[in-house]
Protein backbone atom coordinates (compact mmCIF):
# COMPACT_ATOMS: atom_id res chain seq x y z
CA UNK A 1 0.00 0.00 0.00
CA UNK A 2 1.21 3.53 -0.55
CA UNK A 3 3.04 5.18 2.30
CA UNK A 4 0.28 7.81 2.32
CA UNK A 5 -2.20 5.48 3.94
CA UNK A 6 0.33 4.36 6.53
CA UNK A 7 0.93 8.00 7.41
CA UNK A 8 -2.78 8.65 7.92
CA UNK A 9 -3.06 5.39 9.84
CA UNK A 10 -0.37 6.33 12.31
CA UNK A 11 -1.45 9.92 12.76
CA UNK A 12 -5.19 9.47 13.14
CA UNK A 13 -5.14 7.94 16.58
CA UNK A 14 -8.51 6.37 15.83
CA UNK A 15 -9.16 2.63 15.81
CA UNK A 16 -12.20 3.29 13.64
CA UNK A 17 -10.22 5.18 11.06
CA UNK A 18 -7.54 2.49 11.05
CA UNK A 19 -10.18 -0.15 10.42
CA UNK A 20 -11.67 1.87 7.56
CA UNK A 21 -8.26 2.29 5.96
CA UNK A 22 -7.67 -1.47 6.21
CA UNK A 23 -10.94 -1.98 4.33
CA UNK A 24 -9.75 0.40 1.63
CA UNK A 25 -6.50 -1.58 1.33
CA UNK A 26 -8.52 -4.66 0.51
CA UNK A 27 -10.39 -2.79 -2.21
CA UNK A 28 -7.30 -1.75 -4.13
CA UNK A 29 -5.18 -4.87 -3.85
CA UNK A 30 -2.59 -4.55 -6.64
CA UNK A 31 -2.74 -8.25 -7.51
CA UNK A 32 -6.36 -7.96 -8.64
CA UNK A 33 -7.16 -5.25 -11.18
CA UNK A 34 -10.89 -5.53 -10.48
CA UNK A 35 -10.59 -5.44 -6.68
CA UNK A 36 -13.09 -2.96 -5.30
CA UNK A 37 -15.29 -3.42 -8.35
CA UNK A 38 -17.63 -6.15 -7.18
CA UNK A 39 -21.26 -5.14 -7.14
CA UNK A 40 -23.57 -5.63 -4.18
CA UNK A 41 -25.08 -8.78 -5.69
CA UNK A 42 -21.60 -10.30 -5.76
CA UNK A 43 -21.30 -9.86 -9.52
CA UNK A 44 -17.98 -8.50 -10.75
CA UNK A 45 -17.92 -5.92 -13.51
CA UNK A 46 -17.22 -7.01 -17.07
CA UNK A 47 -13.63 -7.75 -18.10
CA UNK A 48 -11.59 -4.68 -18.93
CA UNK A 49 -9.26 -4.14 -21.86
CA UNK A 50 -5.59 -3.52 -21.14
CA UNK A 51 -5.98 0.22 -21.77
CA UNK A 52 -9.03 0.37 -19.50
CA UNK A 53 -7.11 -1.50 -16.81
CA UNK A 54 -4.57 1.31 -16.82
CA UNK A 55 -7.40 3.83 -16.51
CA UNK A 56 -8.88 1.80 -13.67
CA UNK A 57 -5.60 1.82 -11.77
CA UNK A 58 -5.52 5.60 -12.10
CA UNK A 59 -9.16 5.88 -11.00
CA UNK A 60 -8.49 3.77 -7.91
CA UNK A 61 -5.60 6.04 -7.00
CA UNK A 62 -7.83 9.10 -7.31
CA UNK A 63 -10.54 7.43 -5.23
CA UNK A 64 -7.99 6.37 -2.62
CA UNK A 65 -6.78 9.93 -2.14
CA UNK A 66 -10.40 11.06 -1.82
CA UNK A 67 -11.15 8.48 0.85
CA UNK A 68 -7.98 9.24 2.79
CA UNK A 69 -8.91 12.91 2.78
CA UNK A 70 -12.41 12.24 4.06
CA UNK A 71 -11.33 9.82 6.76
CA UNK A 72 -8.22 11.62 7.98
CA UNK A 73 -9.95 15.00 8.28
CA UNK A 74 -13.14 13.76 9.95
CA UNK A 75 -13.34 14.20 13.71
CA UNK A 76 -15.95 11.78 14.97
CA UNK A 77 -18.25 12.54 12.05
CA UNK A 78 -18.19 12.41 8.27
CA UNK A 79 -20.09 14.51 5.82
CA UNK A 80 -21.71 11.93 3.61
CA UNK A 81 -23.38 14.80 1.80
CA UNK A 82 -19.96 16.08 0.86
CA UNK A 83 -19.60 12.97 -1.26
CA UNK A 84 -22.93 13.96 -2.80
CA UNK A 85 -21.81 17.55 -2.95
CA UNK A 86 -18.35 17.32 -4.41
CA UNK A 87 -19.64 14.68 -6.80
CA UNK A 88 -21.50 17.28 -8.78
CA UNK A 89 -19.16 20.20 -8.14
CA UNK A 90 -16.46 18.81 -10.33
CA UNK A 91 -18.78 19.01 -13.29
CA UNK A 92 -21.00 21.96 -13.22
CA UNK A 93 -18.27 24.24 -13.31
CA UNK A 94 -19.12 21.58 -16.27
CA UNK A 95 -20.36 24.80 -17.82
CA UNK A 96 -23.60 24.84 -17.09
CA UNK A 97 -22.14 22.28 -18.48
CA UNK A 98 -18.97 23.69 -16.96
CA UNK A 99 -21.00 25.79 -14.62
CA UNK A 100 -23.32 22.87 -14.15
CA UNK A 101 -20.43 20.69 -13.40
CA UNK A 102 -19.12 23.12 -10.83
CA UNK A 103 -22.46 23.67 -9.18
CA UNK A 104 -23.21 20.03 -9.46
CA UNK A 105 -20.10 19.15 -7.60
CA UNK A 106 -21.03 21.46 -4.78
CA UNK A 107 -24.31 19.74 -3.98
CA UNK A 108 -24.16 19.03 -0.27
CA UNK A 109 -26.09 16.80 2.09
CA UNK A 110 -26.30 16.06 5.81
CA UNK A 111 -23.58 15.03 8.26
CA UNK A 112 -23.46 11.37 9.24
CA UNK A 113 -21.10 9.50 11.56
CA UNK A 114 -18.46 7.17 10.21
CA UNK A 115 -20.08 4.35 12.15
CA UNK A 116 -23.34 4.54 10.21
CA UNK A 117 -21.82 5.43 6.82
CA UNK A 118 -21.04 2.13 5.05
CA UNK A 119 -17.52 2.18 3.65
CA UNK A 120 -18.73 0.41 0.50
CA UNK A 121 -21.13 3.25 -0.32
CA UNK A 122 -18.47 5.89 0.13
CA UNK A 123 -15.85 3.89 -1.76
CA UNK A 124 -18.18 3.19 -4.70
CA UNK A 125 -19.12 6.87 -4.83
CA UNK A 126 -15.50 8.01 -4.85
CA UNK A 127 -14.57 5.36 -7.41
CA UNK A 128 -17.54 6.16 -9.65
CA UNK A 129 -16.52 9.81 -9.75
CA UNK A 130 -12.90 8.88 -10.43
CA UNK A 131 -13.95 6.55 -13.27
CA UNK A 132 -15.75 9.48 -14.91
CA UNK A 133 -12.59 11.55 -14.67
CA UNK A 134 -10.54 8.92 -16.52
CA UNK A 135 -13.21 8.05 -19.09
CA UNK A 136 -14.55 4.73 -17.74
CA UNK A 137 -18.16 5.77 -18.30
CA UNK A 138 -19.74 2.30 -18.29
CA UNK A 139 -17.94 1.32 -15.09
CA UNK A 140 -19.07 4.56 -13.43
CA UNK A 141 -22.66 3.93 -14.52
CA UNK A 142 -22.62 0.36 -13.14
CA UNK A 143 -21.17 1.46 -9.82
CA UNK A 144 -23.68 4.29 -9.47
CA UNK A 145 -26.69 2.09 -10.27
CA UNK A 146 -25.59 -0.86 -8.18
CA UNK A 147 -28.40 -1.97 -5.88
CA UNK A 148 -30.74 0.92 -6.72
CA UNK A 149 -32.21 0.01 -10.11
CA UNK A 150 -35.84 0.18 -8.97
CA UNK A 151 -35.59 3.52 -7.13
CA UNK A 152 -33.67 4.98 -10.08
CA UNK A 153 -36.46 3.94 -12.43
CA UNK A 154 -38.92 5.74 -10.16
CA UNK A 155 -36.81 8.90 -10.17
CA UNK A 156 -36.55 8.87 -13.97
CA UNK A 157 -40.32 8.39 -14.18
CA UNK A 158 -40.78 11.55 -12.09
CA UNK A 159 -41.80 9.76 -8.90
CA UNK A 160 -40.33 10.02 -5.41
CA UNK A 161 -39.01 6.61 -4.23
CA UNK A 162 -40.74 5.34 -1.08
CA UNK A 163 -37.55 4.26 0.69
CA UNK A 164 -35.48 7.33 -0.06
CA UNK A 165 -32.31 7.84 1.95
CA UNK A 166 -28.85 9.32 1.78
CA UNK A 167 -27.48 6.17 0.17
CA UNK A 168 -29.83 6.68 -2.76
CA UNK A 169 -29.07 10.41 -2.80
CA UNK A 170 -25.38 9.59 -3.08
CA UNK A 171 -26.06 7.31 -6.05
CA UNK A 172 -28.39 9.86 -7.65
CA UNK A 173 -25.80 12.62 -7.32
CA UNK A 174 -23.23 10.48 -9.12
CA UNK A 175 -25.69 9.68 -11.90
CA UNK A 176 -26.64 13.34 -12.17
CA UNK A 177 -22.98 14.22 -12.59
CA UNK A 178 -22.49 11.47 -15.14
CA UNK A 179 -25.38 12.77 -17.25
CA UNK A 180 -24.20 16.38 -16.99
CA UNK A 181 -20.84 15.26 -18.33
CA UNK A 182 -22.54 13.41 -21.17
CA UNK A 183 -24.67 16.44 -22.02
CA UNK A 184 -27.94 14.64 -21.22
CA UNK A 185 -29.53 17.55 -19.39
CA UNK A 186 -33.06 16.10 -19.43
CA UNK A 187 -31.94 13.12 -17.33
CA UNK A 188 -29.71 15.29 -15.14
CA UNK A 189 -32.72 17.49 -14.32
CA UNK A 190 -34.74 14.44 -13.22
CA UNK A 191 -32.02 13.51 -10.74
CA UNK A 192 -31.78 17.16 -9.73
CA UNK A 193 -35.51 17.33 -8.96
CA UNK A 194 -35.21 14.27 -6.72
CA UNK A 195 -32.12 15.60 -4.93
CA UNK A 196 -33.76 18.99 -4.46
CA UNK A 197 -36.90 17.47 -2.88
CA UNK A 198 -34.80 15.07 -0.83
CA UNK A 199 -32.83 17.97 0.68
CA UNK A 200 -35.82 20.00 1.88
CA UNK A 201 -35.32 20.49 5.60
CA UNK A 202 -31.54 20.28 5.29
CA UNK A 203 -30.59 23.83 6.25
CA UNK A 204 -26.96 23.38 5.19
CA UNK A 205 -27.30 21.41 1.96
CA UNK A 206 -30.57 22.54 0.42
CA UNK A 207 -29.02 25.64 -1.14
CA UNK A 208 -26.50 23.50 -3.02
CA UNK A 209 -29.27 21.44 -4.57
CA UNK A 210 -31.31 24.54 -5.45
CA UNK A 211 -28.26 26.13 -7.08
CA UNK A 212 -27.49 23.08 -9.21
CA UNK A 213 -31.08 22.45 -10.29
CA UNK A 214 -31.59 26.13 -11.03
CA UNK A 215 -28.51 26.23 -13.23
CA UNK A 216 -29.66 23.11 -15.08
CA UNK A 217 -33.04 24.71 -15.75
CA UNK A 218 -31.38 27.86 -17.10
CA UNK A 219 -29.21 25.77 -19.41
CA UNK A 220 -32.21 23.92 -20.78
CA UNK A 221 -34.20 27.10 -21.39
CA UNK A 222 -36.60 26.83 -18.44
CA UNK A 223 -35.63 30.33 -17.36
CA UNK A 224 -38.55 31.10 -15.06
CA UNK A 225 -37.96 28.01 -12.92
CA UNK A 226 -34.19 28.47 -13.06
CA UNK A 227 -34.24 32.08 -11.87
CA UNK A 228 -36.74 31.16 -9.15
CA UNK A 229 -34.54 28.36 -7.78
CA UNK A 230 -31.37 30.44 -7.95
CA UNK A 231 -33.13 33.34 -6.23
CA UNK A 232 -34.32 30.96 -3.51
CA UNK A 233 -30.75 29.73 -3.07
CA UNK A 234 -29.29 33.23 -2.79
CA UNK A 235 -32.02 34.44 -0.39
CA UNK A 236 -31.59 31.38 1.82
CA UNK A 237 -27.82 31.86 2.03
CA UNK A 238 -28.07 35.61 2.67
CA UNK A 239 -30.52 35.01 5.53
CA UNK A 240 -28.02 32.55 7.03
CA UNK A 241 -25.16 35.03 6.50
CA UNK A 242 -23.42 32.55 4.13
CA UNK A 243 -22.42 34.88 1.30
CA UNK A 244 -18.99 33.24 1.40
CA UNK A 245 -20.49 29.84 0.54
CA UNK A 246 -19.49 27.99 -2.66
CA UNK A 247 -23.23 27.54 -3.25
CA UNK A 248 -23.67 31.32 -3.19
CA UNK A 249 -20.98 31.74 -5.84
CA UNK A 250 -22.45 29.07 -8.12
CA UNK A 251 -25.89 30.62 -7.64
CA UNK A 252 -24.56 33.98 -8.83
CA UNK A 253 -22.76 32.31 -11.74
CA UNK A 254 -26.08 30.79 -12.79
CA UNK A 255 -27.81 34.18 -12.56
CA UNK A 256 -25.10 35.84 -14.67
CA UNK A 257 -25.29 33.06 -17.25
CA UNK A 258 -29.08 33.32 -17.51
CA UNK A 259 -29.03 37.12 -17.77
CA UNK A 260 -26.46 37.00 -20.59
CA UNK A 261 -28.40 34.29 -22.42
CA UNK A 262 -31.48 36.57 -22.38
CA UNK A 263 -29.44 39.68 -23.28
CA UNK A 264 -30.32 41.40 -20.02
CA UNK A 265 -27.22 43.55 -19.79
CA UNK A 266 -28.04 45.53 -16.63
CA UNK A 267 -28.97 42.37 -14.71
CA UNK A 268 -25.80 40.63 -15.81
CA UNK A 269 -23.70 43.60 -14.67
CA UNK A 270 -25.47 43.63 -11.30
CA UNK A 271 -24.84 39.93 -10.67
CA UNK A 272 -21.23 40.17 -11.84
CA UNK A 273 -20.60 42.91 -9.24
CA UNK A 274 -22.12 40.70 -6.54
CA UNK A 275 -20.04 37.79 -7.79
CA UNK A 276 -16.82 39.80 -7.48
CA UNK A 277 -17.62 40.60 -3.84
CA UNK A 278 -18.62 37.01 -3.03
CA UNK A 279 -15.41 35.55 -4.45
CA UNK A 280 -13.27 38.02 -2.50
CA UNK A 281 -15.24 37.29 0.68
CA UNK A 282 -15.04 33.51 0.29
CA UNK A 283 -11.25 33.59 0.04
CA UNK A 284 -10.61 36.19 2.74
CA UNK A 285 -12.70 34.64 5.52
CA UNK A 286 -13.16 31.21 7.09
CA UNK A 287 -16.76 30.08 6.77
CA UNK A 288 -18.67 29.47 10.00
CA UNK A 289 -20.67 26.74 8.24
CA UNK A 290 -19.16 23.26 8.40
CA UNK A 291 -20.60 22.05 5.09
CA UNK A 292 -19.28 25.13 3.26
CA UNK A 293 -15.82 24.59 4.79
CA UNK A 294 -15.81 20.94 3.69
CA UNK A 295 -16.79 21.79 0.13
CA UNK A 296 -14.29 24.64 -0.09
CA UNK A 297 -11.52 22.42 1.28
CA UNK A 298 -12.38 19.55 -1.03
CA UNK A 299 -12.37 21.60 -4.25
CA UNK A 300 -9.16 23.26 -3.11
CA UNK A 301 -7.92 25.66 -5.77
CA UNK A 302 -11.32 26.90 -6.83
CA UNK A 303 -10.19 30.53 -6.74
CA UNK A 304 -8.55 30.25 -10.15
CA UNK A 305 -11.68 28.53 -11.50
CA UNK A 306 -13.93 31.27 -10.23
CA UNK A 307 -11.62 33.94 -11.67
CA UNK A 308 -11.71 32.17 -15.05
CA UNK A 309 -15.50 32.25 -14.99
CA UNK A 310 -15.37 35.96 -14.14
CA UNK A 311 -13.16 36.70 -17.15
CA UNK A 312 -15.30 34.49 -19.39
CA UNK A 313 -18.60 36.11 -18.40
CA UNK A 314 -17.06 39.58 -18.67
CA UNK A 315 -16.06 38.68 -22.24
CA UNK A 316 -19.60 37.55 -23.06
CA UNK A 317 -21.07 40.71 -21.53
CA UNK A 318 -18.67 42.93 -23.48
CA UNK A 319 -19.64 41.05 -26.64
CA UNK A 320 -23.30 41.90 -25.96
CA UNK A 321 -22.31 45.54 -25.63
CA UNK A 322 -20.19 45.45 -28.83
CA UNK A 323 -17.12 46.27 -26.76
CA UNK A 324 -13.93 45.53 -28.78
CA UNK A 325 -12.18 44.45 -25.56
CA UNK A 326 -14.29 41.26 -25.59
CA UNK A 327 -11.71 39.54 -27.79
CA UNK A 328 -8.90 40.14 -25.31
CA UNK A 329 -11.02 38.83 -22.43
CA UNK A 330 -11.83 35.68 -24.41
CA UNK A 331 -8.12 35.14 -25.03
CA UNK A 332 -7.38 35.64 -21.32
CA UNK A 333 -10.15 33.21 -20.34
CA UNK A 334 -8.81 30.59 -22.76
CA UNK A 335 -5.30 30.94 -21.40
CA UNK A 336 -6.56 30.52 -17.85
CA UNK A 337 -8.80 27.56 -18.75
CA UNK A 338 -5.83 25.70 -20.28
CA UNK A 339 -4.36 25.15 -16.84
CA UNK A 340 -4.29 21.41 -16.02
CA UNK A 341 -5.81 21.92 -12.55
CA UNK A 342 -8.77 23.76 -14.07
CA UNK A 343 -9.26 21.26 -16.91
CA UNK A 344 -9.30 18.39 -14.41
CA UNK A 345 -12.02 20.06 -12.37
CA UNK A 346 -14.11 21.80 -15.03
CA UNK A 347 -13.74 19.53 -18.01
CA UNK A 348 -16.21 21.42 -20.20
CA UNK A 349 -15.11 24.99 -19.51
CA UNK A 350 -12.31 25.21 -22.09
CA UNK A 351 -14.37 24.05 -25.11
CA UNK A 352 -17.30 26.24 -23.99
CA UNK A 353 -15.05 29.32 -24.06
CA UNK A 354 -13.75 28.25 -27.48
CA UNK A 355 -17.31 28.02 -28.84
CA UNK A 356 -18.44 31.37 -27.44
CA UNK A 357 -15.28 33.02 -28.76
CA UNK A 358 -15.95 31.43 -32.17
CA UNK A 359 -19.45 32.95 -32.19
CA UNK A 360 -17.99 36.35 -31.35
CA UNK A 361 -15.58 35.98 -34.30
CA UNK A 362 -18.50 34.99 -36.56
CA UNK A 363 -20.28 38.22 -35.69
CA UNK A 364 -17.08 40.11 -36.54
CA UNK A 365 -16.94 38.24 -39.87
CA UNK A 366 -13.57 36.67 -38.97
CA UNK A 367 -14.67 33.37 -40.46
CA UNK A 368 -11.29 31.61 -40.66
CA UNK A 369 -10.55 32.28 -37.00
CA UNK A 370 -14.09 31.29 -36.02
CA UNK A 371 -13.79 28.01 -37.92
CA UNK A 372 -10.51 27.22 -36.19
CA UNK A 373 -11.87 27.94 -32.71
CA UNK A 374 -15.12 26.03 -33.21
CA UNK A 375 -13.31 23.07 -34.79
CA UNK A 376 -11.00 22.85 -31.80
CA UNK A 377 -14.02 22.88 -29.47
CA UNK A 378 -15.75 20.14 -31.46
CA UNK A 379 -12.60 17.99 -31.50
CA UNK A 380 -12.23 18.47 -27.75
CA UNK A 381 -15.76 17.23 -27.10
CA UNK A 382 -15.31 14.26 -29.41
CA UNK A 383 -11.88 13.18 -28.15
CA UNK A 384 -11.92 14.05 -24.46
CA UNK A 385 -15.57 13.88 -23.36
CA UNK A 386 -18.77 11.92 -23.81
CA UNK A 387 -20.75 15.13 -24.26
CA UNK A 388 -22.98 15.06 -27.33
CA UNK A 389 -25.60 17.43 -25.98
CA UNK A 390 -26.20 21.18 -26.25
CA UNK A 391 -22.58 22.29 -25.82
CA UNK A 392 -21.35 19.84 -28.45
CA UNK A 393 -23.97 20.99 -30.97
CA UNK A 394 -23.16 24.64 -30.31
CA UNK A 395 -19.59 23.91 -31.40
CA UNK A 396 -20.61 21.68 -34.30
CA UNK A 397 -23.09 24.18 -35.75
CA UNK A 398 -20.63 27.06 -35.33
CA UNK A 399 -18.23 25.05 -37.50
CA UNK A 400 -21.04 24.60 -40.05
CA UNK A 401 -21.96 28.30 -40.07
CA UNK A 402 -18.34 29.33 -40.62
CA UNK A 403 -18.19 26.85 -43.52
CA UNK A 404 -21.44 28.27 -44.93
CA UNK A 405 -19.99 31.77 -44.87
CA UNK A 406 -17.06 30.43 -46.89
CA UNK A 407 -19.35 28.93 -49.51
CA UNK A 408 -20.05 25.36 -48.39
CA UNK A 409 -23.66 24.00 -48.44
CA UNK A 410 -24.66 23.11 -44.87
CA UNK A 411 -28.47 23.16 -44.79
CA UNK A 412 -28.71 19.48 -43.81
CA UNK A 413 -26.32 20.05 -40.89
CA UNK A 414 -28.55 22.78 -39.47
CA UNK A 415 -31.67 20.67 -39.97
CA UNK A 416 -30.07 17.76 -38.11
CA UNK A 417 -28.97 20.11 -35.34
CA UNK A 418 -32.51 21.39 -34.86
CA UNK A 419 -33.87 17.84 -34.60
CA UNK A 420 -31.35 17.02 -31.87
CA UNK A 421 -31.84 20.29 -30.00
CA UNK A 422 -35.61 19.86 -29.84
CA UNK A 423 -35.06 16.59 -27.98
CA UNK A 424 -32.61 17.93 -25.42
CA UNK A 425 -33.64 21.53 -24.63
CA UNK A 426 -36.75 23.73 -24.63
CA UNK A 427 -38.02 25.01 -27.98
CA UNK A 428 -37.98 28.54 -26.56
CA UNK A 429 -34.20 28.57 -26.19
CA UNK A 430 -31.80 31.26 -27.45
CA UNK A 431 -29.66 28.75 -29.33
CA UNK A 432 -32.68 27.22 -31.06
CA UNK A 433 -33.47 30.72 -32.35
CA UNK A 434 -29.86 31.18 -33.51
CA UNK A 435 -29.95 27.85 -35.33
CA UNK A 436 -33.17 28.84 -37.11
CA UNK A 437 -31.46 32.06 -38.22
CA UNK A 438 -28.46 30.16 -39.59
CA UNK A 439 -30.75 27.66 -41.30
CA UNK A 440 -32.77 30.48 -42.86
CA UNK A 441 -29.63 32.09 -44.27
CA UNK A 442 -28.59 28.79 -45.82
CA UNK A 443 -32.06 28.18 -47.27
CA UNK A 444 -32.21 31.69 -48.71
CA UNK A 445 -28.87 31.25 -50.42
CA UNK A 446 -30.15 28.04 -52.00
CA UNK A 447 -33.21 29.92 -53.29
CA UNK A 448 -35.71 28.30 -50.91
CA UNK A 449 -37.33 31.58 -49.94
CA UNK A 450 -40.49 30.07 -48.43
CA UNK A 451 -38.44 27.80 -46.16
CA UNK A 452 -36.16 30.68 -45.24
CA UNK A 453 -39.21 32.81 -44.40
CA UNK A 454 -40.48 30.07 -42.08
CA UNK A 455 -37.08 29.69 -40.37
CA UNK A 456 -36.65 33.45 -39.84
CA UNK A 457 -40.18 33.70 -38.45
CA UNK A 458 -39.42 30.90 -35.97
CA UNK A 459 -36.26 32.72 -34.87
CA UNK A 460 -38.09 36.05 -34.46
CA UNK A 461 -40.98 34.45 -32.55
CA UNK A 462 -38.63 32.75 -30.07
CA UNK A 463 -36.52 35.84 -29.52
CA UNK A 464 -39.55 38.07 -29.02
CA UNK A 465 -40.78 35.73 -26.28
CA UNK A 466 -37.38 35.61 -24.58
CA UNK A 467 -35.81 39.02 -25.20
CA UNK A 468 -36.96 42.62 -24.95
CA UNK A 469 -38.19 44.28 -28.16
CA UNK A 470 -35.17 46.58 -28.16
CA UNK A 471 -32.62 43.76 -27.81
CA UNK A 472 -29.96 43.12 -30.40
CA UNK A 473 -31.27 39.58 -30.91
CA UNK A 474 -34.78 40.70 -31.86
CA UNK A 475 -33.42 43.38 -34.21
CA UNK A 476 -31.11 40.82 -35.86
CA UNK A 477 -33.96 38.36 -36.51
CA UNK A 478 -36.28 41.13 -37.79
CA UNK A 479 -33.53 42.38 -40.11
CA UNK A 480 -32.98 38.89 -41.52
CA UNK A 481 -36.70 38.53 -42.16
CA UNK A 482 -36.86 41.92 -43.87
CA UNK A 483 -33.92 41.09 -46.13
CA UNK A 484 -35.77 38.32 -47.96
CA UNK A 485 -37.08 39.00 -51.47
CA UNK A 486 -40.75 38.26 -52.18
CA UNK A 487 -41.45 34.50 -52.24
Amino acid sequence: MPDETDKVNSESGSDLKQDLLRQIRQKIAPEDETAGLTLSQGTPLENLSSSDSVKLAKAKGIALRKMIFMISTAHGGLILGIAISTTVSLTFLLHLNPLLAFAGSLVAGAIFSLVISPIDELWNSALSNACQQVGLWKVSDQLSRDGVDDPIKEILAGRYPANAGLGLALKASQLQLLNIRKGDLNTAVKYGEYLYKNSIGDKDGHSYQASTLGSLCIEMGNFERGFSLLGECLDELEQADRQDSPAYITGLLGMVHGAIELERIEEAEKYLRRLDKAIDLSHSTRSANRTDRWVRQDIGGSYSIEQTFQIFFNARLKELKDDPDAEQDYLSALESAKRPDIQRTVVLLYPDILTCFANQRLKREAYDQAAKLASEARSYYESKTENRGLDYWKARLAVAYAAFKKGRPVTEEFEEGLRVLKDCIAELHPFVATTYLWLGESQAKEGNIEKALSSFNHALRIRKQLFSESSRGVKEAASALGSLPPA
